[in-house]
């Protein structure tokens, strides 16, 4: 059931306190006093609208960049295509704490986002949707998200695969591994060091050895 706006609440509010000033109307003590009362409680009325109303459209705004944030970081899932950036594979679920944890820092980390969209193609993918995936690269068609995710042998979540332009898996991330972290992994997949490395072990050696080296 959808919640109520600030708006709606209000007015709500609005009516039950007109209920009550007439119930005093109807047995007038003092006519003076009444009149102020109930111009105090159109002012207080008013006030209040206003700044509901400043609340939501707010609220409306701040929505509305979430959803153009989305809509930027993360492409189009249902045509997964590789053309001349790296492309990431996040796997995800519903009620998953830290699928929630990733998510919101790359969004929310300016860092994070900025590179990505500049250096990555980036695709989220929700194992509970119902989402049918064409995969050129591979070449596949109408694979769902549980079956994708079976086909990447993914066994825990949130999982990042890393793809190269050649459709090669470079590396894979489980789990959330921090934000300054994930930067210096972005960095290293971005700038090909992991092409000094064969195998993805070796990979994620070079990498933690490219970190050490980085602080």
């Amino acid at each position: 059931m959808q919640r109520p706006t600030i708006y709606e609440r209000q007015i709500v509010m609005f009516i039950a306190h007109t209920s009550l000033l007439r119930t005093q109307l109807s047995h007038p003590k003092d006519s003076f006093c009444n009149i102020s009362c109930i111009f105090l409680t159109i002012a207080t009325f008013i006030f209040t609208l206003s700044f509901a109303y400043s609340q939501e459209t707010k609220t409306q705004q701040e929505n509305a960049q979430s959803s153009d944030d989305l809509t930027l970081l993360f492409l189009d899932n249902k045509n997964i295509t590789i053309g001349d950036k790296h492309v990431l594979l996040i796997f995800n679920k519903n009620e998953c704490y830290y699928c929630e944890i990733l998510k919101t820092s790359l969004i929310e980390n300016p860092t994070i986002h900025g590179y990505l969209i500049l250096n990555f193609s980036t695709y989220l993918i929700n194992i509970n949707s119902k989402t049918k995936h064409n995969i050129p690269y591979l070449k596949l068609s109408g694979v769902n998200s549980l079956d994708m995710a079976k086909l990447y042998k993914i066994t825990a979540l949130p999982s990042m695969v890393f793809i190269s332009t050649d459709s090669k898996e470079i590396m894979r991330i489980v789990g959330f591994p921090g934000e300054r972290r994930l930067i210096r992994i972005l960095e290293f997949v971005n700038n090909d060091l992991w092409k000094q490395f064969d195998t993805q072990k070796d990979r994620i050696e070079g990498f933690l050895e490219y970190e050490e080296d980085s602080h």
